[in-house]
């Protein structure tokens, strides 16, 4: 997955280095939250790996919720809260890019595991606003980070319909106000369905690449990235050349085909793969 923000054409997290799921795994006693906690908390002498590289023996640094310092020989601040590290090993925080959060406990959960980040590609929009709710007031401790496709873009009837009620699109002159609706819910990206249940041997329908272009199209208007669920080989080429900016899975059929490998090299999608 890439390391810029899904939020605009640049993608998903400038990713700053993120220990603070592993140091609540590793260390219990820690509680960023204490009343009487110091601004500046330490972790030193602990195995650490930067993202890039590992650190042998080397120290944390952080100040209120921000990583100040990372290194060996880094010193340590006075008055700062000392934690031992050694024999730990700190992580940045893991992204988990393809999940689907039905509450806010899913987010807890992905926490303990050092997941501090979840790209969700599709969910309950009034879960959603009340999750970022309290991500935008600073009140969702203990959870990770949410980043959501809320409602996805499907035909009547379409993948997606049979989980919950949705609005769906039928043609390319929706999807202007069908992108912007999503906006206005709160949706980081746009999630298209591109899947006739072909690869599945069912049927049912799927919205038109004249419809799909047109949200692409709708989407980066407004500086949004446009992720595919598209379940054949074709359907992958297609959104490909349609300018969609990633697959949020493989096809399910044919299981290699150099030419797919080529495109994929030219057009360089981001890959969400569950």
């Amino acid at each position: 997955m890439s390391e810029e923000s899904i939020q605009n054409p640049t993608f998903l997290l400038k990713s700053t280095l993120v220990f603070v799921a592993l140091m609540i795994c590793l260390f219990p006693s820690y509680s960023a939250s204490s009343k009487n906690a110091l601004s500046k908390t330490v972790i030193k002498n602990a195995r650490i790996f930067d993202g890039e590289k590992i650190i042998p023996v080397g120290t944390v640094v952080f100040d209120k919720n921000a990583i100040t310092e990372v290194g060996q020989n880094v010193p340590i601040p006075d008055r700062a809260k000392v934690i031992e590290g050694r024999g730990r090993t700190l992580l940045p925080g893991l992204i988990d890019s393809h999940v689907h959060i039905w509450d806010a406990e899913n987010l807890k959960q992905s926490l303990v595991f050092g997941v501090t980040t979840v790209v969700d590609m599709s969910m309950n929009i009034n879960i959603m606003a009340k999750i970022k709710k309290m991500q935008s007031s600073g009140k969702a401790h203990g959870m990770a980070h949410l980043l959501s496709a809320g409602t996805l873009a499907t035909a009547p009837g379409g993948h997606g319909t049979q989980l919950i009620t949705i609005p769906t699109i039928t043609k390319p002159e929706e999807a202007q106000a069908f992108v912007e609706a999503r906006i206005a819910e709160g949706s980081d990206f746009i999630k298209i369905i591109y899947d006739n249940g072909s690869a599945y041997s069912m049927s049912y329908p799927t919205l038109s690449l004249a419809t799909i272009s047109a949200l692409i199209e709708a989407a980066h208007r407004r500086e949004k990235l446009v992720i595919s669920h598209a379940a054949t080989l074709q359907n992958c080429i297609d959104v490909l050349e349609a300018g969609v900016d990633g697959l949020a899975h493989l096809y399910f059929n044919n299981a290699f085909d150099p030419e797919f490998g080529r495109l994929a090299a030219q057009k360089r999608p981001l890959l969400f793969l569950h």
